[in-house]
């Protein structure tokens, strides 16, 4: 009977973590965008077309800062 209670109870806080876990993931984690300018390079050649394309989604602000020898445009949900 008391393996049994120890069970139950290790099988609740099981799914209470992996559901605190789960909201944090779909709630907090993608709102945490590094102020201080945390990122990731790219380089556009001959390779790539001279295109890139950044498949995100993000529930804030999404800061790009590109540094170019000649003019780039920068489309935004095909705008």
């Amino acid at each position: 009977m008391r393996v049994r209670g120890l069970l139950i109870l290790f099988s609740f806080s099981l799914l209470l973590a992996g559901s605190a876990y789960f909201i944090f993931l779909h709630s907090i984690f993608p709102g945490l965008v590094p102020g201080y300018g945390g990122g990731e390079r790219f380089a556009l050649n001959k390779a790539n077309d001279f295109t890139f394309q950044l498949p995100w989604w993000a529930h804030s602000r999404l800061h790009l800062s590109p540094q170019a020898n000649d003019t780039i445009e920068l489309y935004i949900d095909g705008n």
